[in-house]
């Protein structure tokens, strides 16, 4: 299952590149599999999305740490050979497995990541939703339907997920903030600007706590995602509300 984990963490750090849970995560799936150039990558992209985080900047540290102690001529794995057609055989069984077994959401998932791969989109959907009508789902799977469900263009269901998420993870500034940014997507511009308001509300709480911890605030006058709010005076009374002392 390793092209499936790097294919699930890899759309859920596309989907929210500010999330720590989402970088670290995969760039520790990288590690594991030797790939130390592109855990470099995803770490100092991650950095100049959010300059001034301190986490990121150390792990860029000790990844180039890694990378210098490697002996010369090991070299790295080579990256994961383009997906094969997924078997249709290992569709029916997970598809068997989930439905005998719904309560084994990491077969919904896998289920669903085998569909997508398949371009099987209306069984993948299915999978998710499923997935997701159970209290049982954690906020990592939340975050990955949401990803998978934006692959799909279906965004109803994006917001859906994040719903669930901010209400997994009430105190997830993250979250909040991409939901923010999916209802700000479908013009839902009160909602959009009452979950950026919570989100950066969240966010200057943590970084009173934690000055060191990621910070949200530059990341929502430059997201193009929220594009539509940033000329409405609503969203300048937010900045200014939430403006770093």
């Amino acid at each position: 299952m390793i092209k499936e984990a790097d294919f699930a963490f890899k759309q859920a750090y596309a989907f929210c590149p500010y999330s720590p849970e989402a970088i670290f995560r995969y760039v520790n799936l990288l590690v594991q599999l030797q790939r130390i150039d592109d855990a470099l990558l995803i770490a100092k992209t991650s950095f100049k999305l959010d300059p001034f985080n301190g986490q990121i900047e150390n792990l860029i540290v000790e990844l180039t740490r890694i990378r210098g102690s490697m002996p010369r001529g090991s070299g790295l794995l080579p990256p994961p050979a383009p997906a094969a057609a997924v078997p249709q055989e290992q569709i029916n069984a997970l598809e068997a497995q989930f439905k005998a077994q719904p309560g084994d959401l990491n077969a919904g998932m896998q289920l669903a990541t085998l569909c997508l791969q398949a371009q099987q989109i209306q069984k993948a959907i299915d999978a998710l939703d499923r997935v997701l009508t159970n209290p049982a789902a954690d906020a990592n799977m939340l975050t990955v339907a949401a990803n998978y469900y934006a692959q799909m263009g279906a965004v109803a269901k994006i917001e859906n997920a994040l719903q669930l998420l901010v209400k997994k993870t009430p105190d997830n500034p993250e979250g909040r903030f991409d939901l923010a940014a999916i209802l700000a997507y479908q013009n839902k511009t009160t909602q959009a600007l009452d979950a950026l308001s919570n989100a950066l509300q969240q966010n200057a709480a943590r970084l009173t706590r934690d000055a060191a911890a990621p910070n949200l605030y530059p990341n929502a006058t430059s997201d193009t995602r929220l594009a539509s709010l940033r000329a409405l005076p609503e969203f300048q009374r937010l900045m200014d509300a939430f403006k770093p002392k």
